[in-house]
């Protein structure tokens, strides 16, 4: 997980550079303030000096950097949760899509946002401020000491006293946040289920036994959540009560030394003043061992994901011009719904998929595609396996796939087409017929309809191959729901680009290509 924060602070280096001078500076307004003021309360006669102006100064500056401080920690916690989730989500897209697809999107997407934001928020804050606040307070007691040394051990013994019974309630807080985060992915799992299936289970009459299910999960999770904020309030209850007897207990001590020691004013402030400080330098280090054991359990579902294998990222990237397929194999969970396929598809051509629903075209297409990988049979580009293949590469620079549950994002129609050559956008748009580009989009064209999502994914494909001019291309529906008048010249494009390209067309439509072949599942 250091490698994690270090790579963060490398590539953001100002604003981590900037976020540890303002820790340091406030920290030093803290300390250097109550020295300050003891000064001018031990002036024999009150008079404006340098050092009533420095304190005065002080006390000004220091909010404002604290202040200033907690935004730019605000502001760097973000920076850095959306890094890591961002690198999590890149990592997450080069695993088998096999593999990942066992984990439902509910999981993925809860464990990228608590360990993001764990992870930032323990690294820049309570590791950080740990360190430092250790640093403020060693310093804090040296200074108090050579006032008065008994004040100082007073004050460190107290707050240790706190810290050592806070740490036993810290070591059930550590038990009782794994038992939680497993409940709560069992009962979210459950949930998703649930509300996905809703459907299935009214039509089979399993509302009872299914609510039955969830009912148990709930309950167990709110007894995991339960325990849990018993033992954050007893540990919260033991720092907040003992802060102020602690405070309170040296204002009296102080009081005692001042009749018995001759102890001054001056010192007396400064031990009220570090006090506080020093006992919020050590509560740090008491939030260190429970925040560190949920951000290591949150960890540990990370690694479920980290754990499943890598897409094939060395290999061949040679472009191709002919594919063969030979026997190919392929089941789900030993349902096997490709049996000995053979084909042969080469350039100038256009290869249709033909079957009727459940035989696998888009399996075969996925397979083709480099997406399955677990398949028995071969598949050769230009004689070599495309298991053989940089998928990464492939992926990248060899492949177009149109297909019909492509993402559409958030923003413009421009923003959805995924390309920065304007004149083309303007050619391709005019001729499949888009129009005003700047309208808006949301998440998966939820405000279009299913004609006008059809044409912004095909613009897409055809911006994406005149970027890279692939080796295969692989339309799915490319006329699903496109209005009649725009078939024809979808058709024809479709015929032109076969002449560079492998094509591969599934569509339920009788399209009339030229040099069409058909490939039978």
């Amino acid at each position: 997980m250091i490698k994690i924060f270090l790579k963060f602070i490398k590539e953001h280096i100002k604003q981590s550079t900037q976020y540890l001078f303002l820790i340091i500076i406030a920290n030093v307004c803290i300390i250097y303030q109550p020295l300050l003021l003891g000064n001018v309360l031990s002036q024999s006669s009150f008079h404006f000096d340098l050092q009533i102006l420095m304190f005065l100064t002080l006390s000004v500056i220091t909010p404002l950097v604290t202040s200033y401080k907690d935004r730019t920690l605000n502001y760097v916690t973000n920076l850095m949760s959306v890094d890591v989730a961002n690198n999590m989500v890149n990592d997450i897209l080069h695993k088998d899509i096999l593999e990942v697809k066992k984990k439902t999107p509910n999981f993925i997407i809860r464990v990228i946002n608590n360990f993001s934001w764990l992870i930032s928020a323990f690294y820049l804050y309570t590791f950080l401020y740990t360190i430092i606040s250790l640093i403020s307070a060693t310093i804090m007691l040296f200074l108090l000491s050579k006032s008065n040394l008994y004040l100082s051990a007073f004050i460190f013994m107290s707050h240790l006293l706190r810290l050592l019974m806070i740490y036993f309630v810290q070591k059930k807080i550590m038990n009782s946040v794994e038992k939680k985060i497993k409940s709560e992915n069992l009962f979210f799992s459950t949930l998703t289920s649930y509300i996905t299936k809703l459907k299935t289970i009214i039509t089979r009459s399993k509302f009872k036994e299914s609510r039955q299910v969830l009912e148990k999960q709930m309950s167990n999770h709110l007894l995991s959540v339960k325990s849990l904020s018993v033992y954050r309030s007893l540990s919260s209850s033991l720092g907040e009560a003992g802060f102020w007897l602690i405070r309170f207990a040296t204002l009296l001590l102080g009081l005692y030394l001042s009749k018995t020691m001759g102890v001054t004013l001056a010192t007396l402030q400064l031990a009220f003043s570090y006090s506080s400080e020093i006992g919020s330098c050590m509560q740090m280090v008491s939030e260190f061992m429970p925040t560190y054991s949920e951000l290591k359990a949150n960890y540990a579902e990370i690694q479920e994901l980290y754990r499943i294998e890598d897409i094939k990222r060395d290999g061949y990237e040679n472009k191709f011009d002919k594919i063969q397929v030979r026997n190919l194999e392929f089941g789900y969970d030993n349902n096997l719904v490709l049996n000995g396929i053979n084909a042969e598809m080469k350039i100038g051509n256009v290869y249709v998929v033909k079957g009727e629903n459940g035989r696998g075209k888009s399996t075969f297409i996925k397979i083709i595609s480099g997406i399955y990988a677990n398949y028995h049979g071969e598949i050769l580009l230009n004689n070599i396996s495309l298991k053989d293949y940089n998928k990464e590469s492939y992926f990248d620079h060899l492949i177009t796939i149109l297909t019909q549950d492509d993402l559409l994002f958030e923003g413009t129609i421009k923003d959805n087409l995924l390309s920065e050559d304007e004149f083309f956008i303007q050619k391709v748009c005019e001729y499949i017929n888009i129009g005003n580009l700047e309208r808006h989009v949301l998440v998966n064209g939820e405000n279009l309809s299913g004609g006008e999502k059809r044409k912004i994914l095909l613009a897409r494909a055809l911006l994406d191959i005149k970027r890279k001019i692939p080796s295969l291309v692989i339309f799915d529906e490319p006329t699903s729901a496109i209005e009649v008048d725009l078939i024809s010249k979808i058709v024809n494009i479709i015929n032109q680009i076969s002449k560079k390209c492998i094509v591969i067309v599934i569509s339920h439509d009788d399209l009339p290509f030229e040099n069409k072949v058909e490939i039978n599942l």
